[in-house]
């Protein structure tokens, strides 16, 4: 391991997107956990989680983060976007060997980085790992769940269609069938502040037929049909590129299930500026070769 790897990456969020108080995030996240009905998927190889400030996105990803708790992967790759820098075609991976949250300190998966950080598409980009929050929003919740299971970071630039098939086939060559990968996005954001208005009456019901249809390329594992379908409609899908990175992975027999689906204006009343949240399993084996 190197000196650089050696470090610690310190969270941005603690006390704004989530409690800075361990006892008070701790009671949290077990709230949020506690009020998901039980479950116990046995093959559950990854998730699409929400990234937003725990009060409104909180709930939801636990529908997710509860359906793997207490099960046995040998690592969790966490892919979140990069919502600051621009990086083309590319992914930033981390040079650290923990991730500090107020839950304490989150191995990091050292040396399945330093083997992903060899190929041509992986970049380290210091500050996106500083800042982006996509990736941290769910370091707690999996600290909660996989307390012992070693974390890979990758922060995704913009994809086009050729390099998301290329990403996923690096990946494929370099996990095994207990790698968890989770895909933090959030789904649409509709509102004047983020430039997307494409109807203005019956604003709920549409943002929801809106996510339902992006839902139903990725319940067909469709990464085609759910870049086109992002592109026609012009859905806010953040999560875009890591979710068709994921859906390029997965294996034939391969099943989605939606667990819980919410938006910030269902939360707040305010329908003139929402951000909506959608928590999915996937149960199954991935395409691995050979």
């Amino acid at each position: 391991m190197t000196q650089e790897a050696k470090s610690i990456l310190h969270n941005s969020l603690a006390g704004t997107w989530y409690p800075a108080s361990r006892t008070i995030l701790e009671s949290e996240i077990e709230g949020y956990l506690n009020h998901v009905p039980e479950s116990d998927p046995t093959d559950v190889c990854a998730l699409i989680l929400p990234h937003a400030g725990y009060r409104y996105s909180g709930q939801t990803a636990a529908y997710g983060v509860k359906q793997v708790a207490g099960k046995d992967y040998s690592r969790v790759i966490v892919m979140g976007p990069s919502h600051r820098v621009q990086m083309k075609n590319k992914v930033s991976v981390p040079r650290a060997a923990y991730y500090e949250t107020p839950l304490g300190l989150a191995a990091l998966d050292v040396e399945f980085i330093e083997r992903l950080a060899e190929c041509e598409a992986v970049i380290h980009h210091p500050s996106v790992h500083e800042v982006e929050h996509s990736v941290q929003i769910e370091v707690p919740f999996l600290q909660t769940v996989l307390r012992e299971t070693p974390l890979v970071p990758i922060v995704v630039g913009q994809f086009d269609e050729a390099a998301t098939e290329r990403m996923a086939e690096i990946l494929l060559r370099l996990i095994d069938d207990r790698t968890l990968i989770v895909a933090s996005s959030d789904f649409t954001h509709y509102g004047a502040s983020f430039g997307y208005l494409p109807f203005h009456s019956d604003i709920e019901e549409n943002i929801r037929m809106l996510d339902l249809g992006a839902y139903t390329m990725i319940e067909e594992k469709d990464c085609r049909g759910f870049m086109k379908y992002c592109d026609e409609t012009g859905a806010t899908i953040c999560g875009r590129d890591a979710i068709g990175i994921l859906l390029s992975m997965l294996g034939p027999e391969s099943e989605a299930h939606r667990l819980s689906y919410q938006t910030s204006g269902n939360l707040t009343g305010e329908w003139d500026h929402s951000v909506s949240y959608l928590s999915v399993a996937f149960t199954g084996n991935w395409s691995l070769p050979g």
